[in-house]
């Protein structure tokens, strides 16, 4: 067995279409900076939130005091602290899993990837589980593809709310042609998110395993921490680390520290007929080049009926090759969205295209 793990490590250092990492020290320094960097501003952020007025919000216990700005404040800078401890220096692996990297659902895919500071969405779980925060009841969120090599990404995902606290779960599982250094990947994750006045912490705990054309299946646990500061469903300051420790699966394949900072804010009310919101992400995987994505959506809706667009821009980071532009559509049915995203140029070359499904109750 142990002739096997290192045969296949050796096919997963040789073959060029696997996802690389940088060996630079500006590369390995990468996810670190990004740490940094969301620290700064999250305590900018929380250090002008302790002068705003308590806001009343629709998912917060009647009469239920939101406790002190200053305990905020404090339990987003241990958090984020923690995440600091957490990683440590890149190694020399040099491949990481495809299905940690893509994007886990549709409406992120149309987005060019942007999904940290997307809020009340099911399938915000695979990256930043503490935007469930803002979910009324329970949520679901489902997504097939197709992309060329070929490969068939799927994902599922649900949360429900328990008081003050929201439980979710998600797997993801993508395909890849026979002969191919990892033709499956699985992803499951189990995250809890709690609500402290305007602040949402959540941790999750994940499995990713990989599975080469030896049949050799390799598999690793590690966790993700994000913090989100939210007003209503009208705009959002997140911070996500995703991969703590950085574990390996066999030799040649690692889980890479993902840091992201993300912001989202709605032009006009989300609840009215005419929809507009913007999104503005930075990814920091450790070994690979900053990622910045800007996106937006815009739409019509009609008494809960209508359609929306979405267009967004990314730099290709990890992801070396595909297009930089990505778009999208929702038709909204009700509690029901049904969203597309078309990207004309994937990782794997050719077309790509995603089908997507939400509710929310």
């Amino acid at each position: 067995m142990s002739q096997m793990v290192e045969a296949a490590g050796r096919q997963l250092q040789s073959d060029p279409a696997l996802p690389t990492r940088q060996t630079e020290s500006t590369g390995k320094l990468s996810g670190r900076r990004g740490i940094v960097k969301g620290v700064v501003l999250l305590y900018v952020t929380a250090s002008v939130s302790s002068k705003i007025p308590a806001l009343p919000t629709t998912w917060r216990r009647p009469n239920r005091p939101s406790g002190p700005r200053h305990i905020n404040a404090a339990i987003g800078g241990a958090l984020l602290a923690l995440a600091g401890w957490a990683l440590p220096a890149a190694g020399q692996q040099p491949g990481v899993p495809w299905i940690t990297i893509l994007p886990a659902t549709a409406r992120s895919a149309g987005l060019a990837g942007a999904s940290t500071a997307l809020v009340g969405d099911a399938g915000t779980v695979f990256v930043n589980a503490a935007g469930l925060a803002i979910v009324r009841r329970a949520g679901f969120e489902g997504m097939i593809g197709r992309i060329p090599d070929p490969a068939s990404p799927t994902s599922l995902a649900g949360a429900v709310r328990v008081g003050q606290f929201h439980l979710a779960a998600g797997y993801q599982h993508l395909s890849l042609a026979d002969g191919s250094p990892q033709e499956e990947n699985t992803l499951l994750v189990g995250s809890v998110v709690y609500r402290f006045g305007l602040f949402a912490f959540s941790g999750a705990a994940k499995r990713v395993t990989v599975r080469d054309s030896s049949a050799v299946t390799s598999s690793a646990t590690t966790g993700d921490i994000s913090v989100i500061i939210a007003v209503f469903d009208i705009t959002a300051l997140s911070f996500s680390v995703q991969n703590i420790g950085q574990p390996e699966l066999a030799p040649g394949i690692v889980l890479p520290a993902i840091t992201r900072l993300g912001a989202s804010l709605n032009l006009v009310d989300p609840q009215g007929t005419v929809r507009l919101l913007g999104t503005l992400e930075v990814v920091w995987t450790e070994g690979f080049a900053t990622r910045t994505i800007i996106a937006g959506e815009a739409g019509l809706v009609f008494n809960e009926f209508g359609v929306e667009a979405r267009l967004g821009y990314g730099s290709q980071g990890p992801l070396a090759g595909q297009s930089n532009w990505s778009l999208g559509g929702t038709l909204v049915l009700g509690p029901v969205d049904v969203d597309y995203a078309f990207q004309e140029e994937s990782v794997f070359g050719g077309e790509a295209h995603r089908l997507g499904i939400r509710l929310t109750l």
